[in-house]
Order: structure tokens, then sequence, then C-alpha cells
């Protein structure tokens, strides 16, 4: 991406990634059907399974639900606010682009420790 500075009448290259705002509303490439993103999360320990997420489907206006099939248990969905709330200003990893790693505890419905609401499917 470029922009163009007038007081410096020049042509300025910007990269991309400097122009990412966290938790900004941007399209990502993630399969969103209809709503809703499914996760397979196959690490379990103590009850709870282990998983993250990229920044960048969390933010993805078309997002309002989130599936996770759980290996071995049952799946959950948890909303995107609920998500949201939180995940943004938690952990993250892989130069920041990924939230987590979190658990989900389908039995306390927990999700990084904290109550949320989740529906069993």
């Amino acid at each position: 991406m470029s922009t163009y500075c007038p007081r410096a009448e020049v042509l300025i290259a910007i990269p991309c990634s400097c122009l990412a705002l966290e938790g900004a509303s941007r399209m990502s490439r993630a399969k969103i059907l209809e709503g809703t993103w499914t996760r397979n999360v196959p690490w379990k320990q103590n009850g709870e399974w282990r998983t993250d997420m990229f920044k960048s489907v969390l933010s993805d206006p078309r997002l309002t639900e989130c599936r996770f099939v759980l290996k071995g248990g049952p799946t959950v969905a948890i909303s995107a606010d609920e998500l949201r709330r939180v995940l943004i200003g938690g952990p993250d990893h892989y130069g920041g682009d990924i939230w987590g790693p979190f658990n989900i505890n389908p039995v306390q419905n927990t999700l990084a420790g904290q109550k949320v609401q989740m529906r069993t499917i």
C-alpha cells in the first residue's frame, strides 16, 4: 500500500502490517458460513480443551458465532461477542497474530478461566 505525502510531494510505501489496528474490522480468509466459524480442538487435559484463534477471524465483521468441536467431547458454540469480551487484550502469540492459547471448559462454561455463555450442540 502507498500514500501520497503532500508536504514532501512524494509517494510513500507503507507496509500493510503497519496499518492494521488491533481489533479493527477486516475480512479474514477464514471459512465463515452464515456467520459461523468452526474449529476442531484435539487437545484435552484435565477436562479442558486448549486452542487458539487468529485475530483476523475474531475481528471479521461476518463472525457471529464460533463452534468448537472438542475431540471426544461435545461441540460448543460461543458467540463472537463473548469471545471478543474474553480474548481481546489477553495472551497472544505468533508475532501477535493469534489470540491464545486459551482453554475451553464445557462443564464449567468457562473460556480462558472466565464464565461465558456457551451452548452444547
